[in-house]
Order: structure tokens, then sequence, then C-alpha cells
């Protein structure tokens, strides 16, 4: 009979080393136990942490997790996702309610965001002085707002409009992992937030929004759950929020993109000159920098796995930030070396945004961010020269940024001729 004994301590609660420690918590413990899984305590329950590829592999097997609303903890569930969104679904429910994300965040639709968001990336460079330092992330993150708003059907809004739900949002995002004042702020955000785009949905329902039939706004307003509802207008809210707002988040890759650009400027050039250079510099990005250190499940059945036993009912972590540096599939993996793509070793290589397949938990929106990233990397490299003001990223501040505000600073427009990879 197979050892069930997992390394780890059954009663010893890790929540404060895991605050205090952050990314690495998980991929540091499985180093020091030598195994992919330990157990712990976090926030008082007892908890399985995986880590590794293979162990990503297991971890986005259907048959053997489940994802319920308590998956997540509440304070990210509360802030970040809300509640009653796709996020916290499983079976039927789940797969309509993502069937709706996978069919607005299609090719088509994704290249039509894109394309609103080259627009206004133009309109913003050319309004940009040179010589004069502004402050990089919340530049971008009003950017992608804008743009997302105009493309999912909801930009009839004001200058000041716009500016206070670009704030709003990026507050859901810093505020969903922080045990200080940030957030309760980001809470209350959180209310105003799908208060406001519940009064989107109700008003498009009766015709008083103008959005277009094929805007998510509208597909989102009129969509209807597997017993054939509209879904209840905080609902659909909360589901419009989980468009808007991991678009701006996507300025946070962004943002460590461009560090690493400063870091290694050949890659400009290399971006500037060849097709294919931002695709893999976007992706070494997502690798490197996990939006957030895990995601959470319930055991569905109890199983085993390696010699270890999962009970049914026990809450599982897999290890995002330590599993995209797996040693074992990826070589040297604390160097940020986008030379290592195009050979992906496994389909859940990259797991920032989830593993598995996109019908089950793994983000629908991971293609639309890689097409703004590549985009953007590849118009500043293109048409802007520019220098940023590098700052030390925090691995341990949940969600990382750098400890200090990234100024970046305008110095002329090059001109570099594009050429096949």
């Amino acid at each position: 009979m197979a050892d069930p004994g997992i390394p780890g301590h059954r009663w010893a609660d890790s929540t404060w080393a895991f605050l205090r420690e952050g990314y690495p918590f998980i991929r540091k413990r499985c180093a020091a136990y030598g195994s992919p899984v330990f157990q712990t305590r976090l926030l008082g329950r007892r908890t399985l942490c995986l880590s590794g590829l293979e162990a990503a592999e297991l971890f986005y097997d259907a048959r053997r997790f489940v994802r319920t609303p308590t998956s997540t903890p509440a304070p990210l569930r509360n802030i970040l996702l809300g509640a009653g969104g796709v996020q916290g679904l499983d079976g039927a429910p789940h797969a309509r309610r993502k069937q709706l994300f996978l069919e607005l965040l299609d090719k088509e639709n994704v290249q039509r965001l894109t394309q609103v968001y080259e627009a206004r990336l133009s309109e913003a460079t050319a309004r940009l002085p040179v010589g004069e330092a502004f402050e990089c992330l919340p530049w971008i993150e009003a950017l992608l707002c804008r743009s997302v708003c105009e493309w999912a059907g909801v930009a009839t809004m004001s200058d000041q409009q716009m500016h206070r739900l670009t704030r709003r949002l990026a507050s859901l995002i810093d505020g969903s992992g922080r045990l200080d004042w940030r957030m309760p702020a980001a809470w209350w955000r959180r209310k105003a937030c799908e208060a406001e785009a519940a009064r989107w949905i109700e008003n498009c329902r009766r015709g008083a929004h103008p959005a277009l039939p094929e805007s998510p706004l509208h597909k989102l307003a009129q969509h209807r759950d597997e017993q054939g509802q509209l879904l209840a207008p905080r609902v659909a809210a909360v589901e419009l929020l989980n468009i808007l707002r991991p678009v701006v988040a996507v300025g946070r890759f962004l943002l460590f993109g461009l560090i690493e650009l400063e870091r290694q400027p050949r890659w400009r050039t290399s971006i500037a000159r060849n097709e294919g250079a931002a695709w893999a510099f976007a992706e070494e990005t997502r690798r490197f920098y996990a939006f957030f250190p895990m995601v959470a499940a319930f055991v569905r059945e109890s199983f085993e796995w390696r010699g270890y036993r999962f009970d049914k009912g026990t809450r599982v972590l897999l290890d995002l930030f330590g599993s995209n540096r797996d040693a074992a599939h990826w070589k040297a993996p604390d160097s940020f070396s986008p030379e290592r793509f195009g050979q992906c070793p496994m389909k859940t290589s990259v797991i920032s945004q989830g593993g598995g397949e996109y019908t089950y938990h793994r983000c629908p929106g991971e293609p639309l961010t890689l097409s703004l990233m590549q985009a953007t990397f590849e118009y500043l490299c293109r048409h802007l020269q520019w220098r940023l003001d590098v700052k030390a990223v925090d691995f341990q501040r949940l969600p990382m940024l750098p400890r200090e505000a990234v100024p970046m600073t305008v110095t002329g427009h090059p001109v570099h001729e594009k050429t096949s990879a």
C-alpha cells in the first residue's frame, strides 16, 4: 500500500509566513521537503500545496478537483472576483458561462480590441512631451481601460468618469492581496464598480444604453443561465467587470516587460526588426512574473498521486509562480530569457493565467493578454525612444509590483526596418 504521509505540518498555521514571504512561499517549502506537495494550514484550514508542471497537470484534471465559491480565500474572492462569477462555478453552470466568455474573447474579438488599443496607444504617445517623466503604470492602465470600455460598449463616459473607473479597477487588483488599509478601500470600490456596471446592464436591457448586439455589454445583458433565466443584474455586472478588470491588469505584465526591455536593450532592437520576437518576449514576461502566486480548488473525490493521499474536500493550492520556474522543465528558470520560446515542454508550460483547457478553468483572456502585450512591445520599440527608471520588483508584495513608482521618459522617435524572424 502506498505511503499516504504528506510532508509538512498538518496543524501549524502558515498564514503569516505566506504573507511575509509572498510568491516564493510554496516553491521554497517544496524544495526543502524534496516533494511536489506539502501540507500546512492557511487561514486556519488544512491545505495541501502543489508545485511543478506535473502537479499543474494533476491540478487541472476536472475529475480530481472542483472549484466552488469558497475555493478562493474570501478577501481575494470578494474584492478581485466578486460573487456569482464564472470562477466560482463548476459543472454545467460553469460550462455554459465559460462558453460565453470564450465567444466574447474569440479570435475576432481579440483582434478587434487589439486594434482599438493600438489606435489609443498611438494617440497617447503622440501627445507625450519629450524629456518629461511620467509614472508608467497608471498611464498604461488608463489606455487599457479606455480601450476595453470602448470595445465592450460602455464608453459613454466623460474623461473624469473614465479616470475614476480606471483607478477603481486598479484598486481591485492592488487591494486584493493586501492586509492593510488598501483591502477595505478596495472592497468599497468593488461595490461601487458593481453598482455602476449593474446600471449599465439594466439600461442596456431597457434600451436606454445603446450597445451594439455583438458588444460584451449587450451579450452579458441578454445572457441566460442553464434554466433559461437572465442573469441577475449584479451577477451580469460581476461578469462584465471580469472582462474590464483583467484587461486593466495586463498593465502589470506590460510594466514588468518594459522593465526587462530597459535591462536588456538588445531586445528592443530585436522586437523592432523581427516578427515573432515580441511574442517570445511576452511569453517570458508572463512566465517570469506570474500575476498571482497560486490558485485554489478542492479535492472532488479521494485519490492517490505519487504515493500521497488526497482526501475528498481538502483544499489544494497550486503554485503558479514556482511551477513557472520548475527546474525540471525550464533551463535556468530564474533567469529572464525570451530565447527559450517557441518550444513549450507541456501544454501547461506557462500557467500564469491558469492551465489545462480553456473550456475548464484556464483564463479565456490569455490570447488577448498576449495580443495586447505584443502590440505594446512592438509599438513602443518601433515608434518611440524611451527610458525607464528601473526599480526592483518586490516578490514578497501581494500582488507583486516594483518597490517604488516607475517613471518613464520619452527621448525621441526612432525608425526601424521590420523583417521576418
